[in-house]
C-alpha cells in the first residue's frame, strides 16, 4: 500500500471513530465538538463529515476536550471509553437500559419483562426509642 493510501485510510479510521464515539455515543453536536476542542464549527465539520485532511493538532484537542480512550481512537484497538471512566460508562449503560425499558413498557429493570424487583424494605426508624441512659427532654 502507497503511503499516501495508507495516511488516508488511517485518518478515516480516526475520523469514523470521533463520529462514534463523539456524536452517537456522546451525543455531542458539532457545535459543541467545536466549542470544546477551541475550532470552528466549519473546520469541525470539514474534518469530521466532509472528510478533508484532519490536521494532528485538532485530534490533540479532541482527545483533551473530550473524553475518549486514545488508543482506540488512534488504532481501533480496545475499548472507546477512558480506563478511569469505564464503571461510569457501564453505570451510564445499565441506567439507559432501564429508563430505554421503562418507556417501552417493561418492568424498568432492563431485561424487557414487565416485572419491577423492588430492594427490600428499610427497618422503621423509631424516633420515640433512646439510647440505654438518654435522659428524656422536658415539655
Amino acid at each position: 500500500m502507497e503511503p499516501i493510501e495508507r495516511r488516508r485510510e488511517l485518518e478515516e479510521g480516526i475520523r469514523r471513530r470521533m463520529r462514534e464515539w463523539a456524536l452517537e455515543r456522546l451525543r455531542l453536536t458539532m457545535v459543541e465538538i467545536a466549542e470544546k476542542t477551541g475550532e470552528s464549527y466549519k473546520n469541525v465539520q470539514n474534518w469530521m463529515a466532509a472528510g478533508k485532511t484532519m490536521p494532528a493538532a485538532f485530534v490533540a484537542a479532541f482527545v483533551e476536550a473530550i473524553p475518549v480512550n486514545r488508543g482506540w481512537l488512534l488504532t481501533g484497538e480496545g475499548r472507546p471509553e477512558p480506563l478511569a471512566a469505564e464503571p461510569k460508562v457501564r453505570a451510564f449503560d445499565r441506567i439507559a437500559a432501564i429508563v430505554t425499558d421503562v418507556l417501552e413498557g417493561g418492568g424498568g429493570d432492563g431485561d424487557g419483562d414487565k416485572t419491577v424487583t423492588l430492594p427490600p424494605p428499610r427497618p422503621e426508624l423509631d424516633h420515640e426509642k433512646r439510647p440505654p441512659g438518654a435522659r428524656q427532654r422536658r415539655a
